[in-house]
């Protein structure tokens, strides 16, 4: 083969070659650009749900810590009234049957 004729070829690979990568730049770009157009959309869309989601939250850890207040205080009632009980003398002591509890 002629080196004329490989000089040729060779230039029109690297010629085809280079408008192939421009090509995929410029694709690459608008696929990036529209991309980042539809995530501004989600993201304006989502802003206006957030400050609600963000309420209805703080009102359920809001309304969850009273109700946990709640028992809280059921708890130490029910300890304050069995603490103050009278115990009875003639009464025997309570006894679980069928476990045995082994010092180690």
């Amino acid at each position: 083969m002629d080196e004329t004729l490989l000089f040729f070829i060779t230039s029109w690979v690297f010629s085809l070659s280079s408008v192939g990568l421009f090509v995929a730049l410029l694709s690459a770009r608008a696929r990036a650009k529209r991309a980042e157009r539809h995530l501004d959309q989600v993201l304006r869309s989502f802003d206006g749900t957030r400050d609600a989601s963000d309420e209805r939250l703080s009102s359920a850890v809001d309304a969850l810590g009273v109700e946990m207040e709640r028992l809280a205080e059921g708890q130490r009632f029910v300890a304050r009234v069995l603490a103050e009980r009278p115990v009875a003398a003639d009464a025997p002591p309570h006894v679980q049957l069928g476990r045995a509890i082994t010092p180690h």
